[in-house]
C-alpha cells in the first residue's frame, strides 16, 4: 500500500509517475493499492480554490494510477472533514481539516459530484428524451457500457438491471420500468415509454443495479417548463438611476 499526496505532502505533481514507475521496479511482484490521496485545502489560498485543485487531484491522478497494471485501485482521503490538531489553516490550533468532499455538516462539495461520476464502473452516453409527433416527451434512450479495463475503476458487471423512474414536481412517480442488462462488456441500448400527456417539470432517474441489487451508477434527465417572465438581457444591462 503507497500513501500518495502528490502535490502537497509527498512533493509536486510531476514526481508521481516516477515515483510509481520507481515502485513498479523494487516491487515487481506486488499489487499496490494507492491507500490514500487527496488534496486538502489549507495548501490553496481559500476553500473554494481548495476544492477546485481537489477536482484536479481526482480527475489527474487517477489518469495516473490506472497507467501502471501493478495499480489495483485507489482511496480517496477523504469523505468527510473531521476534527484535529493538525494540518489546519496556517494559525489555527483546532477545527476541521479541510480535506473532503463533504464539510462538517456533511454539505456536498463540488468535488463530491466529480468523485462520483469518476467511480462509477458504468457509463453513461447520449442520454435524450423521446417525443412524439406533436413534441411531447414519451420516453428516454441512454446508451451503456462498462469502463474499459484498463481504467480506474473496472470490473465485470453482469447480470445486471437498468431501472427508471419518471416523477412530477412533487416527487410523485408518474411512469417508471426495468431492462435487463445481462453483459456490460458489450455497449448496450437502454429505452423507457411512457404516455404522452405529462406536464413540466420533469424528472427522470437512471440507475444500474448489479446482480445483488446495489446500484453501480446513475444518471438523470430534467426538463422545466419555458419562463416568459422576467429582465431581458438588455434590461439588466442598463445603468441604475
Amino acid at each position: 500500500m503507497m500513501n500518495a499526496y502528490f502535490g502537497t505532502w509527498s512533493g509536486s505533481e510531476e514526481d508521481l509517475a516516477p515515483r510509481l514507475q520507481q515502485i513498479g521496479r523494487d516491487y515487481p511482484t506486488k499489487m499496490v493499492i494507492i491507500s490514500e490521496f487527496g488534496y486538502p485545502a489549507f495548501f490553496s489560498p481559500d476553500s473554494a480554490t481548495g476544492d477546485k485543485m481537489r477536482i484536479r487531484t481526482i480527475e489527474n491522478q487517477l489518469e495516473q494510477f490506472q497507467k501502471f497494471d501493478f495499480v489495483a485501485g485507489a482511496i480517496f482521503w477523504c469523505y468527510q472533514d473531521y476534527k484535529s490538531h493538525q494540518n489546519l489553516w496556517p494559525g489555527h490550533e483546532e477545527g476541521y481539516v479541510e480535506i473532503g468532499l463533504v464539510d462538517e455538516y456533511r454539505q456536498r462539495r463540488p468535488s463530491f459530484w466529480v468523485w462520483e461520476k469518476r467511480n462509477q464502473p458504468v457509463i453513461f452516453s447520449n442520454e435524450k428524451w423521446v417525443y412524439d409527433g406533436k413534441g411531447n416527451r414519451v420516453g428516454f434512450e441512454v446508451g451503456l457500457s462498462g469502463r474499459p479495463l484498463d481504467e480506474i475503476p473496472s470490473y465485470p458487471l453482469r447480470d445486471s438491471v437498468v431501472r427508471w423512474e419518471l416523477r412530477d414536481r412533487d416527487g410523485n412517480v408518474l411512469a417508471s420500468g426495468e431492462q435487463p442488462v445481462p453483459n456490460l462488456q458489450q455497449a448496450a441500448l437502454v429505452r423507457g415509454t411512457w404516455a404522452a400527456g405529462t406536464s413540466l417539470p420533469l424528472h427522470l432517474q437512471i440507475t444500474l443495479l448489479d446482480a445483488k441489487g446495489d446500484a453501480e451508477g446513475a444518471t438523470a434527465l430534467d426538463a422545466y417548463p419555458a419562463n416568459s417572465s422576467g429582465q431581458r438581457v438588455e434590461d439588466m444591462n442598463q445603468t441604475p438611476r
